[in-house]
């Protein structure tokens, strides 16, 4: 007799690419996304750079327009490898040491019942 094997798997999948140094972006798009080339997702990356939010909305606005009534998701990253990118701010370095965060650096907010920020 046969053994069924579950539709999704729970195999891990993995693999490793080796960035050469520099700024990099990185974008994970939903199926609803496929209408826009690769080319296109360049150009959008180069446009918003360092500004992964813009990126995201653009990629979501124009992939939209290519696939109405299809739901599009993705999340971007933008990322700098390399040496230039080791020491690049005060606050990169210090969480490197392990220490603290700095007190007048840390940003505290509490949310109230009903969903109000204080």
């Amino acid at each position: 007799m046969k053994l069924q094997r579950p539709l999704i798997g729970l195999e891990l999948s993995s693999e490793i690419l080796h960035l050469k140094d520099g700024p990099h972006f990185l974008a994970l798009l939903t199926d609803g996304a496929r209408s826009l080339s690769e080319a296109r997702l360049g150009e959008i990356a180069s446009v918003h750079r360092r500004r992964p939010k813009a990126a995201c909305m653009r990629i979501a606005s124009e992939a939209s327009k290519g696939a109405p009534g299809e739901a599009v998701g993705n999340i971007a990253v933008f990322m700098d490898v390399g040496e230039s990118s080791a020491g690049g701010s005060k606050g990169s370095t210090e969480a490197a040491k392990g220490g603290p965060p700095d007190a007048k650096k840390r940003k505290v907010e509490t949310v109230a019942a009903g969903g109000k920020r204080k």
